[in-house]
């Protein structure tokens, strides 16, 4: 992932070699040094010392290595307290691998994570109120030496990509992709709508992305996802009034889901995943106006974050075999 200008979508290799697109919410990084340990950090323990820079968990990107004592602790100095937030940072040890404790140095939880060769991002969730970030040695009678990279403490439920800072605390302004393609483009009478869409990082409200005929629509075909009861809905919405909302649970909801929703008067039908999962034959009212294409905000739902693989729209219906080979992930 890299720092891009505005209108300029960011690109996420993580999990895909071909990239995928990334969009996140506001955050904050609210640690004032995310990647200077020797500033804006303190160390204690007899024996702990702030060593050398080390190659970082990215390529243009630093690390440093940390020795603690037995008891140690490494921390950020206190910053404005949040709550309910998350810390992360990048950790490795150089060979073999070493147990550390990551949490809040003014408070708790504190968890154990294990560090191996490989630079991994490790969090911790805090609902209560948190003043930094911490690294404990909590082994009796051991010093161990890690490597650091890439600090960060945000409000949120789960870490989004990094967010250098330098001195100051930095904000991220929320990624929207809305407003795509125009009424010519989309066919009001029938149509496919396709996404492989990762889930893991919406929130525990509603999230939209799909078409609609403006920013407060009466027409919308839209997918809706809810994280806390893993519920997958679809509003085929005419005129403000909900014509077909089919709802299933999606078992895996941190993974890609591969969904398409196929509309035509009297036959309509929700795959997933290589599946029909639901599909009717007496929805006879179909969306109108529609106009444009995004993960969009509104009325009960708020944008869909997360990870997109691919988006397709077909403005023609498509076979079930057409259908059930797009959306799956095995070849016919």
């Amino acid at each position: 992932i890299e720092v891009v200008g505005n209108d300029i979508p960011r690109i996420d290799y993580t999990d895909d070699v071909n990239g995928v697109l990334l969009l996140e919410p506001q955050r904050t990084n609210y640690l004032l040094q995310s990647n200077l340990f020797s500033s804006g950090w303190v160390i204690t323990g007899t024996g702990s010392s702030v060593g050398n820079s080390v190659s970082g968990a990215f390529s243009n990107l630093d690390g440093t290595s940390i020795t603690l004592a037995s008891g140690g602790l490494l921390y950020s100095e206190t910053t404005t307290p949040i709550s309910s937030g998350v810390m992360s940072i990048y950790m490795r040890v150089s060979s073999g691998a070493v147990d550390v404790q990551l949490g809040d140095p003014i408070g708790s939880p504190y968890e154990i994570k294990t560090l191996t060769t490989t630079w991994q991002r490790f969090s911790t969730v805090d609902t209560g109120s948190l003043g930094g970030l911490a690294i404990y040695n909590s082994q009796s009678g051991t010093t161990i030496t890690i490597e650091v990279s890439a600090a960060q403490l945000e409000q949120g439920s789960y870490p989004t990509s990094y967010i250098p800072t330098n001195g100051s605390i930095i904000q991220r302004a929320a990624e929207t992709c809305n407003e795509s393609g125009n009424s010519e483009v989309f066919n009001d009478s029938q149509g496919v709508l396709f996404a492989d869409l990762n889930y893991e990082n919406i929130q525990s409200d509603w999230t939209g992305f799909g078409l609609t005929d403006g920013n407060n629509p009466s027409n919308r075909i839209v997918f809706a996802t809810q994280l806390n009861t893993k519920n997958f809905k679809i509003y085929l919405q005419s005129g403000g009034t909900v014509v077909w909302n089919p709802n299933v649970v999606l078992n895996q909801i941190n993974q890609y889901q591969k969904i398409a929703v196929k509309y035509k008067a009297n036959d309509v039908s929700l795959w997933l995943n290589g599946f029909e999962v639901v599909s009717d034959n007496t929805v006879s009212i179909m969306p109108t106006g529609l106009d444009r294409l995004g993960f969009f905000g509104y009325a009960n739902l708020e944008p869909t974050y997360g990870k997109t693989k691919e988006i397709g729209y077909y403005d023609e219906i498509l076979t079930d075999e057409e259908l059930e080979y797009m959306t799956s992930y095995r070849s016919l």
